[in-house]
């Protein structure tokens, strides 16, 4: 895969704003089916199955169903608990939605996530244009390393400040 192929992966990946979210109840594997179009392309470790989902009920990151149905508000979790899960635990992606979702309406929620979701792809986009694919991933993961300690740092605070 070039650096080509990569960039017109992450130049397909679409944000569907709120107000185009389903608005009508969909069934766990109209679920599944409408999020699986939903990931960053080429990236199998996001994709899910029902039973992630249930796992995600379980553990306290998404709300139950209602009647086997799940809403908006279901899918924007979902969403953001897909892209979560490559970086944090579950228990991490417990305590930062908490906080971030905190005193929010959904659709806030979902707003400010596709925002930094966005922000994320068109700076990442930018170093694309390297040269070297070997140094750029060098670069990128080292990055990664720096951001998620300091992403569990910020999430300490959160938390201690909880206690």
């Amino acid at each position: 895969m070039t650096l080509e192929n990569i960039k017109q992966d992450l130049a397909t990946t679409e944000s569907v704003a709120w107000e185009y979210l389903p608005d009508l109840d969909l069934y766990l594997d109209q679920v599944v089916t409408y999020l699986s179009r939903e990931q960053v392309q080429g990236c199998p470790e996001a994709e899910l199955t029902p039973s992630m989902v249930n796992n995600y009920v379980k553990e306290g990151l998404l709300p139950r169903a209602k009647g086997k149905k799940y809403n908006r508000e279901h899918l924007v979790y979902l969403r953001m608990i897909n892209a979560l899960k490559q970086v944090y635990n579950v228990k991490e992606i417990k305590e930062l939605l908490e906080h971030f979702s905190l005193d929010k309406e959904p659709s806030t929620i979902y707003t400010s996530y596709l925002a930094t979701l966005e922000k994320a792809l068109a700076q990442v986009e930018t170093v694309l244009d390297e040269a070297d694919a070997s140094d750029l991933a060098m670069q990128l993961a080292v990055q990664s390393y720096v951001y998620k300690l300091v992403s569990l740092r910020l999430l300490e605070q959160l938390t201690s400040n909880d206690k």
